[in-house]
């Protein structure tokens, strides 16, 4: 239905094309997984979203219902690189988890955004608390490709 309405309002033309490209797959780790999955395994009448806040020093991540499937795209949207769930794992999951970076020791304000440091303490952490770990490949990631668009039309 909005493809229709951006075809027919701006005459949006477009296709998708798949490239392939480096992509991080999340698998579980040496140890399991240590996020309490909700029982029984019927699934919830509505499946939950994954909730993050991740900064340079610190994060959290809180989901009631949520598949792992969920928490990866949760993870692409901050470590920029497409993320596939690569666990086998079909349940869902509740969880909360928070992390924080030492103090720095030139006592300077963290950097706005997901830094290197961030990057590292989500990863860290993702192994530590949820039992799951990135790991580098590549892999087909799909691009939409616009071939054509106009300024909209009067209504």
């Amino acid at each position: 239905m909005m493809r229709a309405m951006l075809a027919d309002r701006f005459h949006l033309q477009l296709h998708t094309e798949t490239r392939h490209e480096p992509i991080l797959n999340l698998v579980v780790a040496k140890g399991g997984i240590k996020i309490k999955e909700v029982g029984p395994s019927a699934p919830p009448d509505k499946e939950g979203h994954v909730n993050a806040a991740v900064g340079n020093r610190s994060g959290r991540m809180i989901a009631n219902k949520a598949t792992i499937a969920g928490l990866a795209s949760v993870l692409a949207l901050f470590l920029k690189r497409p993320v596939a769930d690569q666990t086998g794992l079909k349940g869902y999951y509740d969880f909360e988890v928070h992390w924080n970076a030492p103090e720095a020791l030139d006592g300077q304000p963290p950097a706005p955004g997901l830094g290197a440091e961030g990057e590292g303490l989500l990863i860290s952490n993702l192994q530590e608390q949820f039992g799951l770990r990135l790991k580098k490949t590549a892999g087909p990631v799909e691009y939409w490709i616009v071939d054509h668009v106009e300024p909209p039309t009067d209504n």
